[in-house]
């Protein structure tokens, strides 16, 4: 089931992380960031509605991509791995104050193609005093 699903009009599937070990070129309708509790219901309903999609988790487990979001780096090359997409959606929590500014400003730096992906935070998160309207990207 992982890393995506296609439509009948795209590319196809995949079945194991094996043919990511390369920059990933193609696009995806939805980016999932952090495929834990809620892909169990979202990557269905995905497959449901004929969207593609990738799916990332810490270890890289179940065929998903790995990816760690780290708020202290500034290493552009982990999102270079991840797929551009229509729709980022980060599942995971983001406590650190500037951490979602940073995590979308990195993303759409690694991007090589015109696509202009939108980006839903849907993990919880507790931003810490001293935050400004800028570090929300909701």
């Amino acid at each position: 089931m992982y890393p995506f699903s296609a439509s009948p009009v795209s590319v196809g599937a995949q079945s194991s992380a094996a043919a990511w070990t390369s920059p990933i070129t193609m696009t995806v309708d939805i980016l999932i960031l952090g495929a834990g509790w809620l892909s169990t219901f979202l990557i269905p309903l995905c497959n449901e509605r004929g969207l593609t999609y990738a799916a990332t988790t810490r270890d890289g487990r179940d065929g998903t991509l790995t990816f760690v979001f780290d708020p202290s780096s500034d290493e552009i090359e982990t999102y270079c791995n991840l797929p551009d997409a229509s729709t980022v959606l980060i599942t995971f929590p983001i406590t650190e104050s500037g951490g979602p500014t940073k995590l979308v400003n990195l993303y759409t730096a690694s991007r090589q193609s015109a696509v202009q992906p939108r980006f839903l935070l849907l993990g919880c998160h507790e931003p810490k005093t001293g935050v400004t309207t800028q570090d929300s990207i909701a």
